[in-house]
């Protein structure tokens, strides 16, 4: 917690002090050119995110939070030296590589730690004590500016903050073991439920030609009327199965039976529990041929760590995920960077007036984390998600109203529908934020999880890129509330496609059929983190 607490600080620093300092000290009166820092953050950030995952599931958490902690360690004594805007914003680049291999080592640790059942309990809590800390730190650092100046004394502190993370982590101690453990029992655990499946009697249709494929009574398939046979005994030995076929063409060193004989399942043949978890197999439709006859294509791929990310682009529910994570990012870069001209340079408003309106927003967001992770453990993550991608799109609206009903000169006297405006937008991405990325993390293996969650957070970060490639130039050209707008838009379709494409039904199938010869197989490594049944024969779950 301190690690994060740490993380949350500099980056407190960085939103209250550089968008004032760009305009007060390096004269950059431009959005396109201030936000130039945000967007080197985000792609640095992004960067950083999606090499991490791999690198902690290969090196360990643990060094890769090391080696995140000294790379940003030359950050802020820069700042204080620094004579040209151009030379911050190059310098931002090693603060988003930090801050990226930071948040995603601090991140596996908790979320090995917590468990698969409190993974929203473990990103709530990181998230809120990020936030919190940065929501503090805004008003402290704007504060000390007010004081003694933008350069050193803020900056002073913001160093010490950095060498007491790289501190902190000399306790910590790496979870890659109980990450291989966790694993081992999610093996058993699929094992076990493949073997079931297909010891139990509906998967005998395998074996067996179906003759009459419009039968849909699946309460008389043990019956003639099915076109089965009299009995289940009745095969076409002409017939052979694509099952069968398979196994003959898996690679395996294990050619024992699976012996877990606990009362709860029968003695299988290793080659089901191959053929069920080790390939990617696709039983095509028959060639055009009629309804009537057996299935022809079996596809053998295997599946490995190389075809992690393509496979997880094929899942509807990640890359809405995905998407949701940048457009949240999307409005914070705009946010970050323009939040404090917005309201102090437009609309006229004080230091301390400023200084508050940046703080809530995070202090909201990090706040109501603290709950909303655990809730989403038990309610469900898509009607969080939904919400509070929704509330964040409100948001955007509300912050323009004083500039569109009063005007611009009257922004001082409607104060309090900013503070309305920052308290909906902070609760808004406190109920969806841990809510995405644990929701990420249920869609993979454990195995895979450093390598899938960096490819979220890459994503996720890049908003902040294209946030301020897009919404400096649109300042400039169409106004601060005009972005706002666009902000809201882009929130509106992430509202949409997580609305209409994620699903968290832990008991969700991913296997269908139209007929009895039409089928689709597909176990992944990543359908473990949903613990989704693969069915054959049947268009839905028995």
């Amino acid at each position: 917690m301190l690690g994060f607490a740490c993380m949350g600080a500099s980056c407190g620093f960085e939103r209250s002090l550089l968008p004032r300092m760009a305009v007060q000290i390096f004269n950059e009166t431009k959005a396109s050119t201030r936000l130039h820092f945000v967007a080197t953050f985000g792609l640095a950030k992004a960067l950083a995110n999606a090499m991490s995952g791999s690198l902690a599931d290969t090196l360990g958490r643990k060094p890769v939070l090391i080696l995140g902690c000294l790379v940003g360690l030359p950050v802020m004594p820069y700042v204080i030296v620094a004579n040209s805007w151009s030379g911050v914003t190059l310098m931002n680049v090693l603060f988003g590589l930090s801050q990226g291999l930071l948040g995603s080592s601090l991140f596996f640790l908790l979320i090995d730690l917590m468990g698969p059942r409190r993974r929203g309990i473990a990103v709530g809590m990181g998230e809120s004590t990020i936030y919190v800390s940065t929501a503090i730190v805004n008003v402290l650092a704007g504060r000390l500016a007010s004081v003694y100046g933008f350069r050193p004394v803020p900056f002073y502190v913001a160093t010490s903050i950095s060498v007491l993370g790289l501190l902190s982590t000399i306790p910590l101690q790496d979870t890659l073991d109980q990450v291989r453990a966790e694993q081992t029992e999610s093996e058993r655990i699929n094992r076990k439920k493949y073997a079931r499946l297909l010891s139990t009697q509906p998967s005998k249709l395998d074996e067996e030609r179906i003759d009459t494929p419009n039968c849909t009574d699946r309460s008389r398939l043990d019956t003639t009327n099915c076109g089965i046979g009299e009995t289940y005994g009745s095969v076409d030995e002409s017939y052979v199965s694509p099952w069968r076929m398979s196994t003959h063409t898996l690679d395996t060193t294990d050619k024992e039976a699976v012996k877990e004989n606990d009362g709860d399942m029968e003695t299988q043949p290793m080659t089901a529990f191959s053929f069920a978890t080790s390939c990617y197999v696709s039983t095509s439709r028959r060639d055009q041929r009629t309804s009537s006859g057996p299935l022809r294509s079996v596809k053998m791929l295997k599946s490995p760590e190389t075809s992690l990310s393509s496979l997880l682009l094929k899942n509807r529910s990640y890359v809405a995920l995905c998407f949701g994570g940048m457009s949240l990012n999307f409005k914070d870069g705009f946010c970050w960077g323009s939040f404090p001209v917005f309201f102090k340079h437009e609309h006229g408003l004080s230091d301390v007036r400023t200084d508050w309106l940046i703080a809530i927003y995070p202090l909201c967001w990090g706040s109501a984390q603290a709950f909303t992770g655990a809730l989403s453990d038990r309610f469900g993550r898509k009607s969080f998600l939904v919400a509070g991608v929704g509330c964040c799109a409100v948001s955007m609206v509300i912050y323009v109203l004083p500039s569109y009903c009063w005007g611009v000169a009257a922004g001082s006297k409607h104060f309090h529908v900013w503070v309305a405006a920052d308290v909906l937008l902070g609760f808004g991405t406190a109920l969806a934020y841990p809510a995405l990325q644990a929701g990420a993390a249920d869609e993979v293996d454990p195995a895979y999880r450093g390598l899938a969650l960096g490819f979220y957070r890459f994503s996720r970060d890049m908003g902040y890129v294209l946030g301020a490639i897009v919404c400096g130039p649109l300042t400039d050209a169409i106004g601060y509330e005009d972005t706002f707008l666009v902000n809201g838009t882009v929130l509106c379709l992430a509202f949409i496609l997580l609305l209409v494409f994620y699903s968290d039904d832990q008991s969700e199938q991913t296997f269908e059929f139209s007929t009895a010869t039409d089928a689709t197989f597909k176990p992944s490594p990543f359908a473990a983190g949903k613990s989704r049944i693969l069915t054959a024969g049947i268009s839905d779950s028995w």
